[in-house]
Parts: structure tokens; C-alpha cells; sequence
């Protein structure tokens, strides 16, 4: 069991997703950048000697002709520390329930979140550890991403994935990551 309190890493960017995609017939490269720090610090208010650093702050996936149709991936690490007795835990959701990448400029065009294989279907996001792809929960409902059950120092890291095709409208796709730490009771 966990504090009940929390703190919350999610700028507008913690792992905010941000997808390009043109249709085959007709593509450019379309880079997405948001500037951001390597990495951001979030530490438990209750007990400042619980903490976890995120990196990198942010991640972009930017698809073109030779990449729609297949998984891009890329790894978000978080270290992190505890003096507690029984460690402490991670949480991860998105900052509101809808956990669909959803398109920046027309909000009825989105990515849902969902579980998949190795590899995600098309139109789809997720992320993992080991294993099969998992859908990021909603605000309502977190997940324990990384928990521990002493004192001490440890690393997790989470591959997120994107996969989209050509049936998507182009555009930029984004949501907010929010991670929570507490030191365990």
C-alpha cells in the first residue's frame, strides 16, 4: 500500500507523444521537436528522500513513407530512490481519462491506447516492459509501473510504441504522461 499522496511530473510534455503522419502517396518528413530538460525530478512531498528522475522528459515519434505501417518505439527510464523501509512506487496514467493520442488540431481524430501483442496494430499506442504492449490507463484508474519493497536505488525503464498507417489523417497526435511516486507504507 502506498501514501495516498503524490507527486505529479507532466509539464505538458512528461512523455507527451507527439505523432507526424502523411499518407503514403504523398510524404515528407515532418519532424516534431518540443524542447524540454533531459530529464525531470519528481519527488514525494511526504518524504523528500523519495524520489525518481524521468528521462528523457519528452518523446516524439515522427512517421514519413518508410516508416507508417510499422511500430516505432522508444525507452523512457525512471531511477528511482528511497529511504523508506519498504521502497516505494511508481504510478503511470494519462492526465485525463481519455488516454487516446488525439490529434492537435482536429480533436475527432485520435490514437486509442490499447493492449497488443509484441507489436501494436495499426492506429494504436502503448507501452511495455517485458512483453506485450499495454494500454496507458486513464487518470481514474493509474498503474503501479514500477514498485519496489525496500530502501535503496532502482531502474525501470517503459518502451512506449506508436504504429500508424496511411488512413490516418496527418497530424500532429498528442496526450500528457503524468508519473506519481510514494514511498510504500
Amino acid at each position: 500500500m502506498t501514501k495516498i499522496s503524490k507527486a505529479i511530473a507532466a509539464l505538458s510534455v512528461v512523455a507527451g507523444l507527439g505523432v507526424a503522419a502523411m499518407p503514403l502517396a504523398a510524404y515528407a518528413d515532418i519532424p516534431v521537436t518540443v524542447e524540454v530538460p533531459e530529464a525531470i525530478e519528481i519527488v514525494d512531498p511526504t518524504d523528500p528522500t523519495t524520489f525518481a528522475e524521468i528521462s528523457p522528459a519528452a518523446l516524439n515519434f515522427v512517421f514519413d513513407g518508410t516508416t507508417i505501417g510499422s511500430t516505432l518505439t522508444q525507452p523512457l527510464t525512471i531511477t528511482g530512490s528511497t529511504t523508506a523501509a519498504n521502497g516505494f512506487t511508481v504510478s503511470m496514467s494519462t492526465a485525463t481519462d481519455n488516454n487516446a493520442l488525439v490529434n492537435t488540431v482536429s480533436s475527432v481524430n485520435t490514437i486509442p491506447a490499447t493492449a497488443g501483442g509484441a507489436s501494436l496494430s495499426a492506429n494504436t499506442w502503448g507501452y511495455r516492459t517485458t512483453g506485450n504492449y499495454m494500454p496507458v490507463p486513464g487518470l481514474s484508474t493509474p498503474v503501479g509501473v514500477f514498485v519496489t519493497g525496500a530502501a535503496g536505488e532502482a531502474t525501470e525503464t517503459l518502451t512506449f510504441g506508436v504504429n500508424v498507417d496511411s488512413t490516418l489523417q496527418s497530424g500532429t497526435y498528442a496526450n500528457t504522461v503524468v508519473f506519481t511516486i510514494a514511498h510504500n507504507l
